[in-house]
């Protein structure tokens, strides 16, 4: 970033200020950004961050920006452009737009309010995933979440040690990408434990179904439930299942799903190809 924050014919490309939408913000903000033309992203509403942690006070919700023009432009003109959201004055010049990209979700601060990348938006062609996280980052990325699968990893300490005994090329991005690996440990044991819940509820009920003497069927949103998948793949999963129609539904039995899953490894499934 640049201290030169008082020379108007500063040059750049990448320009970063604070907007405060619902506030002094218009109400057509996101109108005008779609207008200039530039490339724009905008970070979720910050509206947890403290401003005082002794006390918990929190800051004025806020957005931060990022604008991006093609070629160069000046601090004066960079400025003209911010001023229409009536936000602080003081704008701050990028050298490269990567760091505040990961900045507007508080990406590399745990210690901060953390927001969902989902949350981020774009204007005219803006990527937040190309310029918060490479394709070297992408690759670095899932080689931890293979590692924490296959390690059965419970701990970021554990991961970090694994890493510095095992896999030093891995233990640049695992320190920087403390939230990153957090989550994917924290995801992994939770898919972990969701899944032998599921299978205990699926045995719990095939015995209670015998010592009935009565077959279990089971419907799409019973495969929806039990295998954790959107309602569209377990749709094709009831197809490939060798299932019964009653009237406008089809069924299965528990019997027959353990045997079939036995026998073919699992429920192939084929998506339909999507027309062009």
């Amino acid at each position: 970033m640049s201290d030169k924050k008082n020379n108007p014919n500063e040059k750049g490309r990448y320009w970063a200020g604070l907007i405060y939408p619902g506030d002094s913000c218009p109400d057509n903000w996101q109108e005008l950004m779609q207008l200039s033309g530039l490339q724009i992203l905008v970070s979720p509403l910050h509206d947890l961050d403290i401003a005082d942690v002794k006390t918990g006070e929190l800051k004025k919700p806020h957005r931060h920006v990022i604008a991006m023009w093609m070629n160069t432009t000046t601090r004066r003109n960079a400025q003209r452009f911010f001023e229409q959201f009536n936000g602080p004055k003081t704008i701050i010049r990028l050298e490269s737009p990567r760091g505040m990209a990961r900045y507007l979700i508080h990406l590399d601060n745990p210690e901060k309010a953390q927001y969902l990348p989902e949350n981020v938006l774009a204007f005219n062609g803006a990527d937040w995933q190309k310029i918060a996280i490479p394709d070297d980052d992408k690759q670095e990325a899932m080689s931890i979440v293979n590692l924490v699968a296959d390690n059965g990893i419970q701990g970021y300490y554990d991961l970090l040690k694994l890493c510095e005994q095992e896999h030093p090329d891995l233990l640049d991005f695992a320190a920087r990408q403390t939230v990153f690996c957090r989550e994917v440990i924290w995801s992994y044991w939770h898919a972990t434990a969701t899944s032998r819940r599921r299978r205990s509820i699926m045995t719990e009920n095939q015995t209670d179904n015998i010592a009935n003497n009565q077959p279990q069927f089971l419907d799409v949103s019973d495969l929806q439930t039990m295998f954790g998948v959107g309602r569209s793949k377990a749709r094709l999963m009831m197809d490939a299942l060798p299932s019964i129609r009653v009237g406008r539904k089809d069924y299965v039995t528990a019997t027959v799903l353990n045997t079939f899953i036995a026998e073919n490894s699992g429920i192939p499934i084929k998506w339909p190809k999507c027309k062009r």
